[in-house]
């Protein structure tokens, strides 16, 4: 009777390493352990192609080089070339995710598109997918001082406003995976200002809890950041205005920074254009095709 054949090669097993990390494996034979392993866990960093101070690979967890890696890298396949992407806006996302401590940290291991990938990606690092004269880029949420466009209605019209009526809710409990607890399954609720568990000193006690989950995101720290930030674009943004525009809109693109003067919301004392401008007996004027009634 042939029982059992065995055979060793001394050859490597995997012949192409090219983007590809090896693990190796030794253990001590004993009753417990027979035939193949199962299974095994591992901690892990990508090794991703970014940029700092030039091109290269190193290990990161930036949710800007996630993001350029999904669209260009060898797991995408139909992935693009580097010249499809706006890596400078990509570069300038990376920095800021760099000085707001924000990671992408996830195993991907079922299905999901491409683009619902990337906008994960985007929402642990405060930004949203955009899509820029033919190049794959992001829109993030920082401080501008360069103004794009003043519209106003001598260059629009159909200003029409929307305002968000919906309570506000006294917190969000959020679902993640935490790294500082074993890479086990966690939650914490992050509450609005003014508001705790049990209604302490002045905080009323929060009975209105939204649930959220954010894949990718394994720190306390970063969840609390995102959820704030969650909150308070909730309060201070409750109003969504829109208008048309001729051409002139081809100056400015989703996320540019603009200044809007108009009437019917009292933005503005008024609208004019300059007819002409120069100097008169010392003094700089200008003549507008409109008048305007100031105070002293």
């Amino acid at each position: 009777y042939w029982t059992t054949t065995r055979v060793i090669n001394s050859t490597p097993a995997v012949s192409d390493t090219t983007n590809i990390s090896l693990i190796a494996l030794r253990m001590r034979a004993s009753k417990q352990l027979s035939g193949m392993i199962d299974n095994f866990s591992v901690e892990a960093t990508s090794k991703l192609y970014r940029y700092d101070s030039g091109w290269g690979w190193a290990t990161t967890q930036n949710p800007a080089w996630v993001y350029y890696d999904i669209v260009t890298g060898d797991a995408n396949y139909a992935a693009v070339d580097s010249t499809r992407v706006d890596t400078d806006t990509i570069k300038e996302w990376a920095t800021f995710c760099d000085t707001e401590g924000y990671e992408f940290n996830a195993v991907i291991d079922s299905e999901i598109t491409v683009f619902e990938l990337l906008k994960a990606v985007c929402a642990t690092g405060q930004a949203s997918f955009n899509f820029l004269d033919t190049e794959y880029s992001v829109i993030y949420d920082d401080t501008q001082n360069s103004v794009k466009q003043l519209i106003t209605p001598r260059n629009s019209w159909d200003l029409q406003g929307t305002r968000n009526t919906l309570s506000m809710p006294h917190g969000f409990k959020v679902g993640f995976v935490n790294d500082e607890n074993g890479w086990k399954q966690d939650e914490r609720i992050v509450y609005d200002d003014g508001y705790d568990a049990t209604g302490t000193g002045d905080n009323d006690a929060a009975t209105d809890i939204v649930a959220l989950n954010w894949l990718g995101v394994t720190q306390p720290d970063q969840v609390y950041k995102l959820a704030r930030y969650q909150l308070a674009c909730l309060r201070l943004r409750p109003e969504t205005f829109t208008v048309n525009m001729d051409w002139e809109h081809l100056a400015i693109n989703r996320g540019d920074l603009v200044r809007v003067n108009y009437d019917t919301i009292k933005w503005g004392l008024g609208v004019a254009r300059v007819r002409e401008a120069g100097k008169l007996a010392g003094v700089y004027v200008i003549d507008i095709d409109d008048e305007f009634t100031m105070s002293s």
